[in-house]
């Protein structure tokens, strides 16, 4: 048995946050969100969301690495137990990290990539402690300064979007990553951003909701990422 992937020249996003200006940064997030758009349209939901696992091309696209903790939507294949903690406590959602995998869904990978994003607008992740119970009891407890207290330059818009894509409640987030890509294109026009949580009319093609644990192995990733790279 093997997998063939694709071989990616390019760099982690994680080494290129800091020396990325406003515009191209925020234009690498839109491509993100659409790539997590397509995921989750193929009922897929990465899980460990961050940006060691994103590598930037040579030519700057943006390619989701790493689905090794990635889920379908599938409750027949569910083999994880509830309580347990998958993923990267950092980026991890409220939901995620009390180990509710009930209440998993797409939004988990939409707050991880808002959770990057504050990371990029202020150079400082939004949950920090000393520990993971530290950590966990600020991400489902505590909200963070927006990034523009943190960084009073900032535009307005940028920051709320990035607050939204971080609200404690998934119905307070946006509703898929076509929602979140448009307000990121929007912001980056000088816009200010529409929002997009569940209570939004969802469109054509929106990302399903939670309504079953899921899980995916490898040879289903290679049928349901054609446009989508991995990490060997």
């Amino acid at each position: 048995a093997y997998i063939a992937m694709e071989l990616i020249s390019g760099r982690p996003l994680s080494e290129m946050l800091k020396d990325l200006d406003l515009d191209t940064g925020l234009a690498l997030f839109e491509q993100i969100a659409e790539a997590l758009n397509y995921a989750h349209q193929q009922e897929v939901v990465h899980r460990d969301l961050k940006p060691a696992n994103i590598v930037v091309t040579d030519d700057g696209l943006a390619k989701i690495m790493d689905f090794g903790l990635a889920k379908i939507l599938d409750e027949s294949q569910e083999l994880t137990r509830q309580g347990d903690l998958i993923g990267t406590p950092l980026y991890m959602s409220p939901e995620q990290i009390r180990g509710d995998l009930t209440a998993l869904s797409p939004s988990v990978d939409l707050w991880a990539l808002g959770v990057s994003l504050y990371l990029f607008l202020t150079g400082q992740l939004p949950f920090r402690g000393r520990n993971v119970e530290e950590v966990a009891r600020r991400i489902q407890h505590w909200t963070p300064p927006s990034p523009k207290e943190r960084v009073p330059e900032l535009p307005v818009a940028v920051s709320d979007l990035c607050m939204t894509a971080i609200a404690k409640r998934p119905s307070d987030r946006y509703i898929d990553g076509e929602h979140l890509a448009r307000d990121l294109a929007r912001v980056r026009r000088g816009e200010p951003p529409i929002g997009g949580g569940s209570s939004a009319p969802a469109s054509a093609g929106a990302a399903p909701s939670a309504r079953r644990p899921y899980l995916i192995g490898g040879a289903l990733l290679i049928l349901a990422f054609t446009t989508l790279s991995f990490e060997s």
